[in-house]
């Protein structure tokens, strides 16, 4: 079984792997990527990892609660920017989804690498009960989104997912 923080740095180099085949009009579209971005590794960020990470801080370390908020607020920015993408598209703009889409990549990419570098480390401060609580947790969200499509995604096979989650 892997831990939450390695599940979502597995899911960091998968967004940096299908970051260099996505484009606008391929075969995994941004709305579906998008969609697991939002529904599958934010929520697993902003609901189980920074929570637990905030709770364990020491209390000399609080600056590490505004990094926590820059990144929720990351992500706030990356989700505007494909709504705006999915508009262009929808409206047929493609000079502005052809200039605005390798944006979406470039700051997913350096949000991701800022996530595994600032904040993710923390996550060895957790005791074993709480990260075998929070995996069970992210397989909660991984199933409501629908675990096939999350497998597919991230381009796990059925026997990895097996391995990192039971």
């Amino acid at each position: 079984m892997a831990d939450v923080a390695e599940v979502l740095m597995i899911e960091h180099e998968a967004i940096r792997h299908i970051s260099r085949f996505i484009t606008p009009s391929s075969e995994l579209s941004l709305a579906d990527f998008h969609k697991y971005l939002k529904a599958v590794h934010i929520e697993i960020e902003e609901k189980i990892v920074f929570p637990a990470i905030e709770e364990k801080l020491p209390e000399g370390r609080k600056d590490m609660v505004s990094i926590i908020e820059q990144i929720k607020a990351d992500h706030k920015l990356i989700d505007t920017l494909a709504g705006n993408i999915a508009k262009w598209q929808e409206k047929g703009d493609t000079n502005l989804v052809n200039e605005r889409f390798p944006l979406y990549l470039r700051l997913l990419k350096d949000h991701n690498l800022s996530e595994d570098r600032l904040v993710f480390p923390w996550w060895k401060e957790l005791d074993l009960r709480e990260v075998k609580s929070a995996i069970k947790e992210a397989e909660a969200i991984i199933d409501s989104f629908g675990r096939e499509n999350y497998i597919e995604i991230i381009g796990l096979s059925p026997e990895s997912f097996v391995y990192m989650f039971e």
